[in-house]
């Protein structure tokens, strides 16, 4: 481009100068006359001819225009006609070398116009020339920015490249430091392995000898052993209970301490024979054991995760289930005669209480065995569920269906006598130590606690029962019901005794014993409408009632302890568990009073005269 803007000027220069000096000639071919001299050649006859070289055409790169005269050697003209023609000849040379300068001339204008032309287009070309190298000026300002930006960015990519590979490399040492920590931490667990194995070693070798491993057995299972004979004091309470009927005949010549005795003896046998596998048994889909222990060698039945032969855990389980025998005798005995207590006993303990107690109890004897309802976390530690509260709403759904085929033969005034005894309360109370003790028989550190708890909540039930007579019931008569707040606290505490702290055990018994007689006002006005049924209201007020609170109690205090706030998971898992109880007995009543239902009426089996 600048190559042929130079090119461009050169022209103009040369142009430029042409026109300068152009116009200088002209004017001095103008300024000449005719009378220059000419050259003339003439002969004798004739007008020689004069010879004149006009000025060339003007054109770019020509030379300048000249008149160039030929001179010849001088004549005197005597003819005038020669000289005439002569002069005429040279005014038209020269008219025609003056049309030539016109032609010139004109020629020099268009040059001129062509000039001012190159001129404007030069003008146009160096305005564009400027534009474009103010052009050149930005682009070169916008790439030295760029360039200063791309070092920018250079820098910064370096900057971190060198963060990212600072970082790697602090990646790696942290890497390499942590895999020695874990080899660090492999080896302190195998020096932890090592130190436990050795001071198993050392346990074992100073208090883990056969002989003291036996004797500490053999504690456990003394434990175990007095612990089924408090429990055995319960269903001998029941039987005290009712002393003033003890001399009745029930069938024949067998009296009502007789029938008693059948009634155990058979609810003893289908308890061995088929509820105990039921209760205790592999576990089909936790609802109900399937296996039988009656034809296995006891030396190859599996321990309990107590530590205690086969045959005292037996024995520690027949304890509860003579107590619900004995506890369905007393509360529908009026209603049934004995041969059909003879058959309801074992209903009782083989299907009754061993099925919801294989819900609740299936772990105590192998803990990979759970029911559904210790599996979701139900605690009921000593039976305030399944052997109180299942027994006496069962009896309830009896006593009700049955009791309008009996003829009434005693006021309510003969009724008012108290449900317990003093001598049968105290053993009530033992036999609740021997349940709680047996179930915490290998956990020392709560049995100290659990067995103040039962004491603590037993008189605070008797005191809360005697102030609700004292105080809302002006019959002197009715204050022989204290005895029955005592048993109810009883009842209540034995489902988490060992869970809860001593004002809490006092909350549940004072709250026990405020129940029992709210509940017996509440049977005796719905379902036990009948006099001779107030005994049975009783009872299943003192056991079902007692062993319903005693179930939310745990929800309430059982976990956690020391009033403290509810754990409402357990608190729901609670209520589950006694919905299941509730729904089992009742639907369990209903069927059973539908088979023993009798279509005529009969006196009561009681119908002596009270002594």
């Amino acid at each position: 481009m600048v190559s042929i803007y130079r090119m461009h000027l050169l022209h103009l220069l040369w142009v430029i100068g042409l026109a300068i000096i152009l116009p200088s000639r002209v004017m001095a071919l103008d300024n000449q006359t005719p009378s220059q001299p000419a050259s003339v050649v003439m002969g004798e006859n004739s007008a020689t001819s004069t010879l004149l070289t006009a000025p060339s055409a003007v054109s770019s790169g020509a030379a300048q225009p000249t008149i160039t005269p030929t001179l010849a050697k001088p004549i005197i003209a005597t003819d005038p006609l020669a000289l005439q023609q002569l002069v005429e000849r040279l005014n038209q040379d020269m008219t025609a070398q003056r049309g030539s300068l016109e032609q010139q001339r004109g020629s020099l204008q268009t040059f001129s116009d062509a000039l001012a032309l190159l001129e404007t287009k030069f003008q146009e070309a160096s305005k564009r020339l400027d534009d474009g190298t103010k052009g050149i000026s930005t682009t070169q300002e916008n790439l030295d920015k760029l360039r200063e930006e791309l070092l920018a960015l250079s820098r910064d990519v370096r900057a971190n490249a060198s963060d990212i590979s600072s970082q790697k490399s602090l990646i790696e040492d942290n890497s390499v430091r942590l895999y020695e920590i874990l080899l660090r931490i492999s080896t302190l667990a195998e020096r932890l392995d090592l130190l436990s194995t050795s001071l198993k070693q050392a346990n074992s070798t100073r208090t883990g000898s056969p002989t003291e491993s036996a004797l500490e057995q053999g504690l456990t299972h003394l434990w175990l052993m007095i612990a089924i004979i408090l429990g055995f004091l319960a269903p001998i309470a029941l039987l005290l209970m009712a002393k003033r009927f003890n001399t009745q005949v029930v069938m024949g010549d067998i009296k009502h301490h007789q029938a008693a005795l059948l009634v155990c003896a058979v609810g003893f046998l289908g308890f061995f024979l088929v509820g105990f596998g039921l209760m205790y048994g592999q576990s089909s889909q936790g609802l109900i054991g399937i296996s039988s222990y009656v034809f296995t060698n006891p030396s190859q039945v599996k321990d309990t995760q107590v530590s205690v032969p086969f045959g005292s855990f037996v024995l520690y389980q027949t304890t509860f289930i003579l107590f619900a025998v004995m506890l369905v005798y007393r509360i529908v005995g009026m209603q049934l005669s004995l041969l059909k207590h003879l058959l309801l006993a074992p209903l009782v303990s083989m299907l009754l209480i061993p099925v919801f107690s294989h819900w609740v109890w299936a772990g105590h004897f192998d803990p990979n065995n759970k029911g559904w309802l210790e599996e979701v976390g139900f605690i009921d530690q000593a039976g305030a569920v399944a052997i109180h509260m299942v027994t006496a709403w069962f009896a309830l759904l009896l006593t009700w269906k049955l009791g309008n085929n009996f003829v009434e033969e005693f006021t309510e005034q003969d009724y008012y006598a108290p449900t317990y005894s003093s001598q049968a309360s105290l053993l009530m109370w033992l036999a609740a130590l021997g349940f709680v003790a047996g179930s915490l028989a290998s956990s020392r550190e709560q049995l100290d606690l659990a067995l103040v708890n039962i004491s603590l909540a037993s008189a605070m039930g008797a005191a809360a029962t005697f102030s609700y007579y004292r105080l809302f019931h002006r019959n002197p008569s009715e204050l022989i019901y204290v005895t029955n707040g005592f048993i109810a606290g009883l009842v209540a505490i034995v489902a988490g005794a060992q869970l809860v702290g001593h004002l809490e055990a006092l909350v549940i018994g004072g709250v026990a014993g405020l129940l029992q007689p709210v509940g017996v006002s509440w049977l005796r006005r719905v379902f036990l409408k009948q006099a001779w049924q107030i005994p049975a209201a009783h009872l299943i007020a003192i056991h079902g009632i007692g062993g319903l609170w005693g179930a939310v109690a745990v929800g309430i205090f059982g976990v956690e302890g020391n009033f403290s706030s509810i754990n409402m998971p357990q608190f729901i898992v609670q209520l589950q568990g006694i919905a299941a109880a509730l729904s089992y007995s009742i639907v369990a009543g209903g069927i059973v009073a539908l088979l023993f239902k009798s279509r005529k009426s009969q006196k009561p089996i009681n119908s002596l005269s009270v002594n």
